[in-house]
């Protein structure tokens, strides 16, 4: 039974779950459920299918070059995935080979999720002693849903790096923290973010940056005809404050686009973001910039997926730097997802 619910499912779109090429497509719109929203919602799996994901790049640190599996155990789901959260660190060493390891279940009425994540390096450079250097990172994410509410929390516990190439002393340290709360009411999903961090590098000296981040926002989403609307507002603060400066920032982001079935074996989609109305940026101390606008940054972002029974293979079709097709990088951007 459980398989035929699954081949049922890829038969009729693939609209529920994908890859990172698929959420980038749709500009990562805070309605989404698949594989990607595992991270910073572990209870998520709950409502996926047993499967397999992998998102192809280079081994570039932060390219997004990743793989997992979620797998049912009862009334139950275990993910395991290899290279998702791999993040750059300027000079320092990255966040490199990181691996991730979640379980979700019900308990009542009530469902929840843990992740954890781990990665740590540490290279010596046999040439000069003080070009050794080492990184870990640990991060601890949990999330719980009542009724049509889900709250999530991650914790960085661990995201540290020693030696930048010139001292193995020298030490970048960050603290990051993400709270959300999603609320869903009908075809509308509503959502307030928070993050904050703390950065210090030490050097001869120490400096330290704090920020915060802060969003609210809707999205309204909307199924006719085999295709997907959708059209969503938010309201976007940001504070950034290293030592003598500040830089405030307040946006409002508006996203809509489409997920469409062209053919029983191919999907289309596309959005597009932009700031718009009230949308500034502001900097004192040091070089003061008062108040601006926001650059143009309209992004258009766009994809296909192929379906092939228990398989589906999504690829990005445009450069979010650009938003034009780049026929020399075609597929670039491609993951695949198998239902078991």
């Amino acid at each position: 039974m459980k398989k035929m619910l699954s081949l049922a499912l890829i038969i009729a779109g693939s609209t529920a779950f994908a890859t990172q090429a698929r959420y980038g497509a749709l500009g990562g719109a805070k309605h989404l459920t698949d594989m990607r929203t595992v991270f910073a919602i572990p209870s998520d799996m709950m409502l996926l299918p047993e499967s397999m994901e992998f998102n192809f790049g280079n081994t570039t640190v932060g390219s997004n070059t990743d793989g997992g599996m979620i797998k049912a155990m009862d009334e139950a789901r275990l993910g395991f995935f290899l290279g998702a959260g791999d993040k750059a660190r300027g000079n320092y060493l990255g966040a490199e080979n990181p691996f991730s390891v979640a379980y979700s279940a019900k308990a009542g009425d009530m469902a929840w999720g843990v992740l954890f994540s781990y990665s740590a390096s540490d290279k010596k450079n046999t040439s000069a002693a003080t070009d050794d250097q080492t990184q870990s990172l640990m991060n601890l994410t949990g999330s719980i849903v009542m009724g049509d509410t889900t709250v999530a929390l991650g914790l960085g516990l661990v995201d540290k790096a020693k030696g930048d190439g010139t001292s193995e002393s020298n030490e970048v340290t960050q603290a990051p923290m993400e709270l959300g709360v999603y609320h869903k009411l009908s075809d509308w999903t509503a959502y307030f973010t928070y993050g904050a961090n703390t950065e210090k590098v030490k050097t001869a000296t120490e400096a330290k940056t704090t920020s915060s981040s802060m969003e609210l926002g809707a999205v309204h989403a909307m199924k006719s005809e085999g295709a997907d609307f959708f059209y969503g507002l938010a309201l976007e603060m940001n504070e950034i404050k290293p030592d003598g400066g500040k830089t405030s920032e307040m946006y409002l982001p508006i996203i809509f686009g489409i997920e469409a079935d062209a053919a029983s074996w191919l999907t289309l989609r596309g959005s597009v973001t932009q700031n718009v109305l009230l949308s500034s940026e502001k900097t004192t101390g040091g070089t003061p910039s008062g108040a601006n606008t926001v650059n143009h940054n309209t992004t258009v972002n766009a994809g296909m997926g192929f379906k092939f029974t228990k398989a589906t293979l999504d690829i990005a079709l445009t450069s979010a730097a650009t938003g034009v097709i780049d026929g020399s990088s075609f597929g670039a951007n491609a993951g695949m997802t198998y239902l078991f």
